[in-house]
C-alpha cells in the first residue's frame, strides 16, 4: 500500500507526457498540412533539395545538382523510409508532401530526444517530482524553438542534421560509443559541419582516459565537483606530463588507451580530414557562396541571438554582469576595444544577405546593421550575451566548457552568411546544460516560442510578394 501514491503519481504523470505528445503531434500535423496547402511547390532551398531526392527516389543517384553544397544524407534517408513505402502504397510518395513529411517525423523523435537529454544531463536537482515535470516543459520548449520548428514544415536538412547530433550525444551519454559514432557520421552526411560536435563527443572520451589515469596515480580520488573547475583539466593535464616522464613505455600505453577508448571517433575523424583534402575543402559543389573566411563577429551575433531566444533565463544574469563590470573596469574596458576593432575589421557581409528579402536576417541587417552606430551600441549586449553563456555553463563539465566555445567557433566563425539556422545545434547543445530554470522561466520561455512561431507561420502563410523576374509567390522565412 506503501508504494499506491508513488504509483499514482507515475501514472498521472505518464499519461500527461502522452498527452503532450499527441497534442504536440496533431498540433505540428495540422500546421504542417497549412503551410503545404499555402506553399505546395519547392521554396528557396527546396528547389534545390527536392529535386535531387526525387531523383534519388528514381534510382539516378549519379546524377547530382552542382548548387547542392551538402552531402546527399538526407536524400539517402529519404530514399531508404520513402521508397518502400510507396511500393506498399502503390503510389509515388516521393512528392514535395511526402519529402517534407520526413521531417515532420523528424520533429517528433526530437521531442522525445530533448527529454531523454533533459534527463541525463540535468541532475542535481532535489525534488524528483517537479524536476521530471520540468523536464517535460523543457522538452516541449525545445521542440518548439522557433528556428528550429519552422524549418520541420519544409524540405530542409535542419531537422534532421539536429536529430542525428542528438542521437548521437544521447549514445554518447550512455557510453555507445560505436553506436555513437555511427549516428554521428550519417550526421555529417547530412550537414558536413556536424564532425565538430563529434569532435566534442570524442574529447569527452579522450578526457574519461586520462581522469582514469590520474585516479590510478594520485592517492585522493577526483571529486565529482572538481569536474567543473579549471583545475581539473590541470590535474589531467599534469598526468600526461607525469606519465611522459615515466617513459615512452607508458605514454605509448596510454595513446593506446586513449585510441582504443575513442577509436569509433578516431576513424570518423581521420576518414573526414581524408575527404578534406580530397575535396579541398569541407563544401562540395558550387562553393562560390561559401568562401570560409575569418568572421569572428558571428560569435557576437551568436551571443545576441541565444539571449534573446532564451531571455527568461538571461534576465537573470543581469546583476551579475554589471556586479562583474563593475569589479573589472580596466578589463572590461579593454575588451570592449577589442570588440570595436573586431567590428570594424573583421565583419563581413553576404551578397545574399543584401539581396534575398525572404529572410528575417535581410530586414534586421537593412533596419539596423546598416547604421554603423548601431553596430557598436549593441556590442554591450553582445558582451552580455558571451558572459550570460559562460555563466550558464558554469556547472557543466570543463571539457563542455572548454571545448564548447572552440566547436563553437569551428562551425560559425567561417561562416560569411548570418544565417540563423547556422545556430540552431550551438543554441540547444547550451541550452540543454541550463539548470535549475523556475516555473515562471520555463512558462514564460514557452509562451515566447509560441508568439515567435505564431507569427512566423502567420507572416508565411498570409503575407506573398512577387519579384520582377519570377512569378511565383515569394514568403519571409527565418
Amino acid at each position: 500500500m506503501g508504494k499506491q501514491p508513488e504509483y499514482e503519481k507515475n501514472l498521472v504523470f505518464s499519461t500527461f507526457c502522452h498527452l503532450i505528445a499527441c497534442s504536440f503531434t496533431s498540433i505540428t500535423l495540422f500546421l504542417f498540412n497549412t503551410i503545404f496547402n499555402a506553399q505546395k511547390t519547392p521554396f528557396i532551398d527546396e528547389v534545390f533539395h527536392i529535386p535531387q531526392a526525387q531523383k534519388f527516389c528514381n534510382g539516378s543517384f549519379f546524377e547530382w545538382d552542382q548548387k547542392i553544397t551538402t552531402l546527399p544524407g538526407l536524400y539517402l534517408l529519404s530514399v531508404g523510409v520513402l521508397s518502400p513505402l510507396s511500393k506498399l502504397a502503390d503510389t509515388d510518395l516521393c512528392s514535395v508532401y511526402g519529402l517534407r513529411a520526413i521531417n515532420f517525423v523528424v520533429c517528433v523523435i526530437n521531442f522525445y530526444l530533448f527529454y531523454v537529454l533533459c534527463n541525463i544531463l540535468q541532475k542535481n536537482e532535489s525534488n524528483k517530482d517537479e524536476v521530471k515535470w520540468k523536464y517535460l516543459v523543457t522538452a516541449l520548449n525545445l521542440s518548439i524553438f522557433p528556428v528550429l520548428y519552422f524549418f520541420t514544415f519544409l524540405y530542409y536538412t535542419d531537422s534532421l542534421s539536429t536529430c542525428l547530433v542528438l542521437l548521437s550525444y544521447v549514445l554518447h551519454l550512455q557510453n555507445k560509443n560505436y553506436l555513437s559514432a555511427l549516428i554521428g557520421f550519417i550526421s555529417v552526411l547530412v550537414r558536413q559541419t556536424n564532425i565538430v560536435w563529434l569532435f566534442l563527443f570524442a574529447v569527452d572520451l579522450v578526457v574519461e582516459v586520462l581522469k582514469a589515469e590520474a585516479m590510478k596515480n594520485r592517492k585522493k580520488k577526483l571529486a565529482s565537483d572538481d569536474e567543473t573547475k579549471f583545475k581539473y583539466f590541470e590535474v589531467l593535464l599534469s598526468t600526461v606530463a607525469e606519465t611522459s616522464k615515466r617513459g615512452s613505455y607508458h605514454i605509448s600505453h596510454l595513446i593506446g588507451r586513449i585510441v582504443g577508448h575513442t577509436f569509433p571517433f578516431t576513424l570518423l575523424g581521420l576518414s573526414f580530414i581524408l575527404f578534406y583534402i580530397f575535396n579541398g575543402g569541407v563544401v562540395i559543389g558550387d562553393r562560390s557562396a561559401h568562401t570560409p573566411v575569418l568572421n569572428i563577429p558571428q560569435l557576437f551575433y551568436f551571443a545576441f541571438f541565444s539571449t534573446m531566444l532564451s531571455l527568461p533565463l538571461a534576465v537573470t544574469h543581469v546583476k551579475e554582469f554589471i556586479h562583474s563590470v563593475s569589479s573589472n573596469k580596466q578589463y572590461v574596458f579593454i575588451l570592449f576595444v577589442i570588440s570595436v576593432i573586431v567590428v570594424y575589421e573583421c565583419t563581413h557581409v553576404h551578397p545574399y544577405l543584401l539581396a534575398d528579402n525572404r529572410h528575417y536576417t535581410f530586414y534586421i541587417w537593412k533596419r539596423l546593421y546598416s547604421n554603423m552606430l548601431f553596430k557598436y551600441l549593441v556590442i554591450p549586449v553582445y558582451l552580455f550575451g558571451l558572459f550570460y553563456i559562460k555563466s550558464a555553463i558554469q556547472h557543466s563539465h570543463i571539457t563542455f566548457k572548454i571545448f564548447f566555445w572552440f566547436c563553437v567557433v569551428l562551425s560559425i566563425v567561417p561562416q560569411k552568411l548570418l544565417e540563423f539556422r547556422y545556430f540552431i545545434i550551438p543554441y540547444i547543445l547550451f541550452r540543454l546544460q541550463i539548470q535549475s530554470a523556475t516555473w515562471f522561466q520555463l512558462i514564460l520561455e514557452g509562451v515566447i516560442y509560441f508568439f515567435i512561431n505564431a507569427f512566423t507561420i502567420y507572416l508565411f502563410v498570409i503575407k506573398t510578394f512577387y519579384w520582377v523576374d519570377s512569378q511565383e509567390p515569394q514568403r519571409i522565412i527565418w
